[in-house]
């Protein structure tokens, strides 16, 4: 399937979410440049929403990182419940649904499942940069989806993490390429200081929807 034969049917993926194990077993085609395009067009036309939310984010992570010792541990784990929130504004979006600034904050619905998934994730990830490198590279690449299946198909974190490895892990130089264009832009976004890191972060979501989407296929209707 070639990017414009996929763009025929743009989002066609949400109306057959995919069976996960059919996945890991047979595969997927990766589209990096509709992804790209889909999730800045996405980002583009509700630019005020993903902005205000971004700057929400980044208020979030940086208190959080300011609490004496406790902080810089904890802020790359509490992060996770608030991050889903673009995810959940963006799959509506994608899927046609109304989508209201509140949704930003369905995701706190689920923080118990999704702070575990941080805390399984950042020592797995650990253990493997411990491990020459590779394997946390591997890992952090691997997981990229397991916070999105918490949501959407509602998994237990341990069955993310090893559900989103299994399915990236079929594809995952492709992966790790989008995995470096997105971490490309957040670093130009860094660079350009709070004007640049704010649409960086929102735009980055976006992105990592329509892939979610296009590879797995969103299932949930009500988050």
């Amino acid at each position: 399937m070639t990017d414009n034969d996929n763009g025929n049917h743009e989002m066609g993926s949400l109306l057959r979410p995919k069976e996960t194990n059919r996945l890991m077993a047979e595969g997927y085609t990766v589209h990096l440049k509709q992804y790209i395009l889909q999730g800045w067009s996405i980002f583009i036309k509700n630019i005020g929403p993903y902005l205000l939310y971004a700057a929400i984010f980044w208020a979030i992570n940086i208190g959080i990182e300011m609490i004496p010792v406790i902080g810089q541990f904890a802020a790359p784990i509490i992060i996770f419940p608030v991050a889903m929130g673009f995810f959940v504004y963006t799959a509506k979006k994608i899927k046609h649904q109304p989508a209201r600034f509140e949704d930003f904050f369905t995701a706190f619905n689920y923080f118990v499942p999704l702070i575990l998934v941080g805390i399984l994730m950042n020592i797995l990830i650990i253990i493997g940069f411990f491990l020459f490198i590779l394997p946390g590279v591997y890992l952090a690449v691997a997981y990229l989806f397991a916070s999105m299946l918490v949501v959407d198909r509602k998994m237990t974190p341990w069955q993310a993490l090893e559900t989103s490895r299994r399915i990236i892990t079929k594809k995952w130089l492709s992966i790790f390429l989008l995995a470096l264009i997105l971490l490309s832009l957040n670093f130009t976004g860094i660079l350009l200081l709070i004007v640049g890191v704010i649409p960086a972060t929102a735009l980055t979501f976006c992105i990592l929807t329509v892939a979610y989407d296009d590879i797995i296929g969103i299932q949930s209707t009500d988050f």
